[in-house]
């Protein structure tokens, strides 16, 4: 059974506004890890395409990641409209399905 939640998420952004753009991640991410159920979230941009970004995020568990898509920041955000989703693609970690 997959407790752990492991994303990759693929975004492009609708905006131009690219300082917006990044300010606007930066406070989700900020906000994101205070979370108790969060594990890792970060965004990452490309270098040779400024509009398209990449977010890791793993959470504990399903109840986390309900509660941070839930969370007021992560509505705000959402309400901006800056990026759309182009793809979610679910992760195992491989390392902690090995046993040594």
């Amino acid at each position: 059974m997959r407790l752990e939640i492991n994303n990759v998420v693929f975004l492009a952004a609708i905006n131009n506004d690219n300082q917006l753009i990044r300010q606007a991640l930066i406070e989700l991410a900020e906000n994101t890890r205070q979370e108790p159920g969060c594990i890792h979230f970060n965004f990452y941009q490309y270098q040779e395409n400024v509009k398209k970004f990449i977010l890791f995020e793993q959470f504990r568990d399903q109840v986390a990641m309900e509660q941070h898509l839930d969370a007021d920041y992560s509505k705000l955000f959402f309400s901006k409209n800056l990026l759309t989703v182009e793809s979610i693609h679910a992760l195992d970690n491989v390392s902690k399905l090995i046993s040594i």
